[in-house]
């Protein structure tokens, strides 16, 4: 099985990561943020007409609920000859 990494969890990291695993390739999805920020409803935050609530939404319980791993970690160098992420915590 096909194993994949995608770093940054915005709309379209996300989105890949959840796609790919529905179609059962090994993914894992890296972002130093330990959330997924929905920016379109931050207008409504701040204007008092929506909580907060809706536009966060943990990346490890995205993982968890759509079948994909989730890595929180800044990443420092990709080596695309040996196909290796390596984090600044040397995590790889």
């Amino acid at each position: 099985m096909s194993k994949i990494v995608i770093i940054g969890a915005g709309f379209t990291g996300a989105l890949a990561a959840r796609r790919l695993a529905r179609k059962k390739y090994t993914v894992t999805l890296i972002d130093r943020k330990s959330h997924f920020l929905f920016l379109p409803r931050l207008a409504d935050i701040l204007a008092g007409a929506s909580s907060e609530r809706w536009t966060r939404a943990p990346l490890d319980k995205l993982a968890q609920r759509f079948g994909y791993a989730f890595v929180q970690g800044n990443v420092v160098s990709i080596d695309r000859d040996r196909r290796q992420v390596t984090l600044a915590d040397g995590q790889v």
